[in-house]
Parts: structure tokens; sequence; C-alpha cells
């Protein structure tokens, strides 16, 4: 388990130490893992113009994340933390950016907004109608007694 913990450490800190990031990438990423770390916050936003880093951002907190674990965990894949990266823009070429920036974090998942909200509508429309559907069951139960 050594020799496997210390391979998986050293290509998570090859991504740190490559030109992938930018030194005020890695300080943010930094600051958010400490952030995240505390009891007190459970999420982070990161908002900045385009071109800023904040790909870059989340590459190195992912990394940062799997550098925190024991040997016994940094080998098991269920205990990499879920990480959202969302475009806000509908635009495809700056996800397809993004997801290119972020392809070295395998766990990340990028989503445009647009995308999200289609997710959210469905999600609402089918408790909607499990909750019309009760409604009805529940209202000829009443009925039949």
């Amino acid at each position: 388990m050594d020799s496997k913990a210390q391979n998986m450490r050293q290509k998570v800190q090859q991504i740190l130490d490559s030109n992938a990031l930018h030194s005020h990438q890695i300080n943010a990423a930094q600051k958010t893992f400490n952030a995240l770390s505390s009891e007190q916050v459970r999420a982070v936003v990161t908002a900045a113009e385009m071109q800023a880093g904040k790909s870059g951002i989340a590459l190195a907190l992912c990394c940062l994340q799997r550098l925190s674990l024991t040997d016994a965990q940094i080998c098991d894949r269920t205990q990499l933390k879920d990480t959202l990266y969302l475009v806000t823009m509908p635009d495809t070429a700056l996800k397809e950016q993004a997801e290119a920036d972020l392809k070295l974090a395998k766990t990340l998942l990028s989503v445009t907004l647009l995308t999200l909200l289609t997710l959210l509508t469905l999600l609402t429309l089918l408790t909607l109608l499990t909750l019309k559907k009760r409604l009805r069951m529940s209202s000829k139960a009443t009925h039949l007694n």
C-alpha cells in the first residue's frame, strides 16, 4: 500500500509543480482548502473575470484535497470529495476550455448554468409528479374508507 500511496502522491504533486498551475492559483486553492477544512464553511464560490485562473484554482484544490488523505484513503477512489465546477455562460467554447483546463482533475464535474437549470427543472417536475400521484392515491384511499 505504501508504494501505491507514494506513487499517487507523486502524481498529484507533479500536477501542483507543473506549468499547468500558477502560484496565485495554488495560493487561492490553499485558502479555499483551509476554509473548507474548518467546520464553519460548507461551500466556496470563486468568481472572477474570464481568464483569471478559476479553473487552475479548482485543479489545485482537487490536488490539495487528495494530498490531505491518509495512505489508505489516497488509494481509495471513494474518498474523493465531490467538486462542482459551474460555467455560468451557455457558451460551449468556454465549457470546452474549462474541461480542457481541468482534464487532470479526474473527479471534477463541469456543467453550464443552462444544464444545471435544466436538471433542476427536471428534478422539480419529477418531485411534483410524485407528490401529485401520492395525493391521488391518498384521496382514493380516503374515498374507499
